[in-house]
């Protein structure tokens, strides 16, 4: 009787044993589990914030777009033809373009007011 007191007694302290490390356990997991959470909040904000940068570098680009357009226009609409695509070369080497920028915006243009002028006639 003695010994199966004992052999249960044993038994118990086996299972408690297991309980507790199995207690660490899930410990363990809902740390990581929260540090995944935290690392996904973080990638989460990052991407919010790649994001706003992406929709202000469209939104600049668009307002230099709207610029070129709008001098070109400009340029194009009140000066000789020659005179305007001097003057506009200048300006936009002064604005920092390369050449090969100011080629393809003057002839973006050109072609654009050739087709206006075709339209007219």
């Amino acid at each position: 009787m003695f010994l199966a007191i004992s052999v249960i007694s044993y038994q118990l302290s086996v299972i408690s044993y297991q309980l507790s490390v199995i207690s660490y356990q899930l410990s363990v997991i809902s740390y990581q589990l929260s540090v995944i959470s935290y690392q996904l909040s973080v990638i989460r904000s990052q991407l919010s914030g790649v994001r706003s940068q992406e929709s202000g570098v469209r939104s600049q680009e668009s307002g230099v777009r709207s610029q070129e357009s709008g001098d070109c226009f400009y340029l194009f609409s009140y000066l000789p033809r020659k005179e305007a695509k001097l003057t506009l070369t200048k300006r936009l080497y002064e604005q920092g373009y390369q050449r090969e920028d100011i080629l393809r915006i003057e002839n973006g243009f050109l072609e654009e007011t050739r087709f206006l002028d075709r339209l007219v006639k």
